[in-house]
């Protein structure tokens, strides 16, 4: 049978822990939990707020080669991205989706920065190369196709997205700056389209959905765990304590701490049995409350009932070796008697074999005799025959030399 091995682990019998939850271990995890996340809330907000972002805005009717210009109030450290922005454009419908890369191609952003420069008209270089990830590079899909294709070419989730154009990889100084578009992408009137040039850290670009839900979820936790502490101190109690603002007496059944330590010493004085599992419990063995007990009665609470369930495990233990004991002996009989019975099959099977064998040595004895007495037959037949062709044989030259006789006899007389 698939029984599984007798150890602590396959038998569930390993130590484990009864974690008590008291208010005071309430309120410190809950402060714990709150404070960090209101301080990683605060610490992206100062990393976003540390971040530059500025968005051109431009449609189709400017023209088609439009000048912008924006400001830079401090100093920007290199590498600075340039993305395109397209709202209202809803590239992961399906229809747009199913388009092959020819059909998707024709349909490509096609508006470029003709020129970026700075107020003395210093022109500034956009890198358009290594805007993939090693992901991107390597699907076979993409086979053949150009970056900035396949930066299009990737669906977006949603239909406001933004896509990286270029890198300016020089630092930028403080003032104003141009920035002149070649105005060719047409959109509907709904839809408006922007680029937007920023700088990133390790959590991504300007973000200040991240910190807002991080602030939130700390500055909730922390007023509730602040909520925790006011309720303890006005109205707190020991546990295993009656509260003094309910007046309700302890049912019978529920023991206190006392009454669980004179248990627990006639318990291991002998004169106390513990109830086996299984069996119902009177009004003074009822299971215990946690809450009308302090975390002390509830390790020795805990500590008593596995004892008892280990007393249990013994006494199952010992039947099962009993019954063990029984099957073995139940065993042993029956392969005693199956080895009679075997072994009288046997004889009985060799007495078989040997009649068996008797016969066949009976048939081949007659068998050879009934061979001996038709050979015998055979080779007096053959003699008899032997004997005739002989005796015809002198019948037969007897006859021819009376007749030669009479030749020679029957002229003599004619003369």
């Amino acid at each position: 049978m698939n029984k599984p091995t007798d150890n602590k682990f396959w038998q569930q019998h390993l130590p484990g822990c009864f974690l008590i939850m008291t208010p005071k271990k309430v309120i410190i995890s809950f402060l714990t939990m709150g404070i960090t996340f209101f301080l990683v809330g605060i610490i992206l907000f100062i990393t976003n707020s540390m971040l530059f972002t500025v968005n051109v805005q431009y449609d189709f009717l400017d023209g088609i080669l439009t000048t912008k210009t924006f400001d830079v109030s401090k100093t920007i450290k290199a590498p600075i991205f340039i993305h395109y922005s397209i709202h209202a454009f809803y590239q992961n419908h399906r229809k747009f989706v199913n388009y092959d890369v020819n059909q998707t191609k024709d349909y490509m952003f096609n508006d470029t920065i003709k020129v970026l420069a700075d107020s003395q008209g210093t022109p500034i270089k956009i890198d358009q190369t290594d805007l993939l990830t090693v992901y991107d590079k390597k699907r076979k899909d993409f086979a053949g196709l150009n970056e900035q294709t396949i930066v299009w070419m990737k669906t977006a989730t949603l239909p406001t997205f933004k896509k990286l154009y270029g890198i300016v990889r020089q630092d930028m100084q403080p003032g104003q700056y141009m920035l002149q578009i070649n105005n060719n992408y047409q959109l509907p009137n709904y839809s408006r389209k922007e680029f937007c040039i920023e700088t990133t850290n390790g959590a991504g670009g300007t973000n200040y959905y991240l910190p807002i839900i991080y602030t939130a979820t700390g500055a909730v936790i922390t007023g509730l765990g602040l909520i925790f502490i006011i309720i303890e101190l006005s109205c707190g109690r020991k546990m295993g304590e009656k509260h003094s603002k309910f007046q309700i007496s302890i049912p019978r059944r529920f023991l206190v701490a006392q009454k669980m330590d004179e248990k627990e010493q006639q318990y291991e004085q002998g004169t106390l049995k513990r109830t086996p599992r299984g069996e119902k419990l009177s009004n003074e063995q009822m299971d215990i409350p946690l809450h009308l007990l302090t975390t002390e009665d509830c390790v020795k609470y805990y500590q008593a009932r596995d004892q008892s369930g280990k007393n249990s495990i013994k006494k199952q233990r010992m039947q099962k070796q009993v019954t063990k004991n029984e099957l073995t002996e139940t065993q042993k009989e029956k392969e005693k008697s199956d080895i009679k019975k075997t072994q009288s099959h046997a004889q009985f099977n060799n007495k078989k074999e040997d009649a068996q064998k008797i016969k066949r040595v009976r048939s081949v004895s007659e068998l050879k005799m009934e061979k001996e007495k038709r050979r015998v037959v055979k080779k007096q037949d053959d003699k008899e025959k032997v004997q005739s062709a002989r005796q015809w044989n002198d019948f037969k030259h007897q006859r021819e030399s009376s007749e030669l006789t009479l030749e020679m006899i029957m002229p003599k007389v004619d003369d």
